[in-house]
């Protein structure tokens, strides 16, 4: 069976909360930042410099709201346009395999069903997308910061990360 997005909404809420010992919102592309009102759009990542004086380009940005603003009357009101995190949900590539996000519906259904799931170009292609630009930027160098949005600063990478994060990073 194909995976089919019913767009129920449940993945557009709950998109600010705790990854890897810090607290982050939806993460997006720098060309998606013209998506959303400009005062919920937060850093996400930067390379650190060397300077203590300076700060690192941001590569990367994130969305600092629980509920997407574009998520009305039960609909995606930026459907054809949504971000690329957006269209990869609620399959996400990790390490040499698809990852699934079970909070969504269908995929219960799916499971119910004992239905083996095909997953759609649309959704690989996101999935892609964000791996690609991932490896090609993130992995590249582990001199990089994450923005925590609780506490409003820029930390390390590894900061805040428990023995169990370590293990799913493979660190």
């Amino acid at each position: 069976m194909d995976f089919e997005c019913t767009r129920c909404g449940k993945c557009c809420s709950g998109l600010r909360g705790p990854m890897l010992g810090q607290i982050h919102g939806l993460t997006i592309m720098p060309e998606e930042r013209e998506l959303f009102p400009a005062e919920i759009v937060k850093p996400m990542f930067r390379f650190r410099k060397r300077s203590k004086h300076r700060s690192g380009e941001i590569f990367m940005y994130q969305v600092d709201i629980i509920e997407c603003p574009h998520h009305v009357d039960n609909g995606c009101q930026i459907y054809e346009d949504r971000p690329q995190n957006c269209r990869a949900f609620p399959f996400e590539l990790r390490g040499e395999g698809v990852a699934i996000h079970e909070s969504c519906p269908e995929i219960e259904r799916l499971k119910k069903a004992e239905a083996t799931c095909t997953i759609p170009q649309v959704y690989q292609k996101g999935a892609i997308a964000i791996h690609n630009y991932y490896r090609n930027t993130l992995y590249r160098t582990s001199d990089i910061e994450r923005f925590d949005l609780k506490s409003g600063r820029w930390r390390g990478m590894l900061e805040g990360m428990t023995s169990e994060h370590m293990k799913i990073l493979k660190v």
